[in-house]
């Protein structure tokens, strides 16, 4: 359904549009309708899946979408890659269990995270002075209220030198937070992403939509819980109301009309954070599972430490115990097993609620699979204006300006075989007449 909601923002702001509603231009990388057959074919689809998201039917949609951006390729935004990497996925293991596809899904979501902040290892970006994310964060403090401007225009200097680094900061720790403490790495993403969203130029939410509808994937039970809560008519489906009326209200202050896709955005921060409230009252319930996965893997590591040095005392002191001793030594090492399967078996069973049981060979070939498409196309010289490197400032021919990779190898190549790659050749000299 969430997937189904970001395909439909493009075909609501359409409407919106044809009111007069949508204000300047919206999202400005919103998922292009170049066709008929995007309202006759993919539109109802996007309901049926929205109503009824059986698996042929989602199935089918996928298949049809891809087809779709491969017919608009190259005229395509970046982020589409993203969703289309995730929904040829999906199809690939569509005939295997909903955890293979989550596990592997999950694991390519952070792979693509950490794919687009490698390419941010660029002079050009490092260096406040010509990086996109000053500019980006310059944009962010004209949005804020004026009482904050005037308290973030008396660093802004320091601000703006430090913008590069924070983002790249930011970029870098999404991915594995992801992985190893979904909340905080669902926390975190909202906020970068919702910042972009509240941007007044580079308005690209549609990046945004297209990865705050992924985090469900990381949190995929309580968030189903969180949809059914909300359209419960409870008290939780005012919460969700007000929020898309405040976000109505914000995105008119901001972009001057009604975007769906700013809207989104701000609904699915507030399905997230209840999904993240619904855990932390198990947990403290003690329902599920207990405690965040920081807390299971240390728990994990305690307990084999304290298993490990006791048994080492036990071999070595044998020879010096009495009987009584060293049954209760046995009773203690017996007890501290016990208490580590547990913790074994605690950490497993949220991994598997999580949705990361997929095998570990289709994790890895995901994972392997997804960093060689990020980043040896840019390398190769094969793909530049629609590959992951979006806002990294990086020099894609006539040298590289990345830390640690070159980039355009075959436009070099074929330039120093005298190819078209090659420099023109210099100008006849002037003729003495």
């Amino acid at each position: 359904r969430l997937w189904s909601i970001q395909q439909l923002c493009p075909f609501a702001d359409a409407g919106l549009n044809a009111l007069g509603l949508l204000g300047a231009a919206g999202a400005v990388d919103a998922r292009p309708i170049l066709s008929d057959g995007d309202f006759y074919v993919r539109l109802p689809l996007c309901l049926l899946t929205l109503f009824y998201p059986t698996r042929n039917a989602l199935l089918l949609a996928h298949v049809v979408n891809l087809a779709a951006f491969c017919a608009w390729t190259p005229f395509v935004w970046d982020h589409q890659y993203w969703g289309a990497a995730t929904e040829a996925t999906f199809v690939l293991l569509s005939m295997r269990s909903e955890s293979d596809f989550v596990g592997a899904a999950r694991a390519q979501t952070a792979s693509l995270y950490l794919v687009a902040a490698f390419w941010k290892l660029t002079t050009s970006f490092l260096d406040y002075r010509t990086s996109c994310a000053t500019v980006l964060v310059a944009e962010a403090l004209v949005a804020l209220p004026k009482l904050l401007q005037a308290v973030a225009s008396s660093a802004a200097e320091t601000i703006f030198v430090a913008a590069p680094a924070l983002t790249l900061v930011i970029e870098f720790a999404v991915g594995p937070l992801l992985v190893m403490s979904p909340r905080l790495g669902v926390l975190l993403g909202l906020s970068f992403h919702l910042v972009v969203a509240t941007l007044p130029l580079n308005y690209a939410c549609g990046f945004s939509v297209n990865c705050i509808v992924r985090y469900g994937l990381f949190m995929p039970h309580h968030v189903a819980a969180a949809l059914r809560e909300a359209a419960s008519l409870g008290t939780w489906t005012a919460v969700h109301a007000a929020a898309v009326g405040i976000a109505v209200i914000g995105c008119r202050h901001l972009h001057g009309g009604i975007d769906t896709h700013f809207v989104a955005c701000v609904w699915l921060a507030v399905v997230y954070v209840r999904s993240m409230l619904m855990t932390l009252g198990r947990e403290r319930q003690g329902g599920g599972d207990a405690g965040s996965t920081w807390q299971q893997a240390w728990d994990m590591i305690d307990s084999a430490w304290v298993f490990c040095s006791r048994h080492i005392i036990v071999v070595s002191k044998d020879a010096m115990l009495s009987q009584d001793q060293r049954r209760r030594l046995k009773e203690i090492e017996a007890e501290e097993k016990a208490a580590l399967q547990q913790v074994k078996a605690g950490f497993s069973a949220r991994r598997v609620a999580m949705g990361a049981s997929a095998p570990t060979w289709l994790v890895a070939a995901v994972t392997g699979l997804t960093l060689l498409w990020g980043v040896a196309p840019a390398v190769l010289g094969l793909q530049n204006m629609s590959a992951l490197t979006m806002y990294g400032n990086v020099k894609h021919w006539g040298g590289s300006n990345h830390l640690l990779v070159p980039t355009g190898l075959l436009h070099r190549a074929d330039g120093a075989a005298g190819g078209l790659g090659s420099p023109p050749p210099p100008p006849p000299p002037p003729s003495p007449s």
